[in-house]
């Protein structure tokens, strides 16, 4: 899993930790007296990094299969005209198959990140009942 990719791997960690660390200063996390307080607000800061980065690669996955063709050929038709490449008009077929060969892998990476991050605000939910 972690084979080829394991710095996109690094990097969606990272994002992750200063998603939920900032989360975590503004929740004022560390001030909580009690255990269970502190497991809630723990949760919480987690769930947001894991929506933030699962929702990231969950766009990404819609983005790499075309499903935003038709809005960027239509705000490129709308462009066009005032640039200097006016006379490029292509068809939409041509701009879709241009468009899937340029096309750049999904970040898978991004959203494994973020189900776990998810997965690990459930595990502090359960403690905060717990506790």
């Amino acid at each position: 899993m972690l084979k080829g990719n394991k710095y996109r791997y690094i990097s969606a960690l990272i994002a992750a930790a200063v998603v939920a660390a900032v989360c975590a200063y503004y929740r004022e996390v560390f001030s909580q007296e009690s255990l269970a307080e502190l497991m809630g607000r723990i949760s919480d800061c987690l769930v947001v990094a894991g929506v933030l980065l699962a929702g990231i690669g969950v766009l990404s996955w819609i983005k790499s299969k075309g499903a935003y063709d038709m809005m960027s050929y239509g705000i490129d038709s709308l462009i066009k005209p005032f640039t200097s490449r006016r006379k490029e008009f292509e068809a939409f077929y041509d701009f879709k198959v241009r468009k899937a060969e340029e096309r750049k892998p999904w970040l898978k990476e991004w959203l494994a990140v973020g189900l776990c991050t998810l997965l690990l605000a459930l595990i502090f939910l359960a403690l905060y009942y717990m506790f």
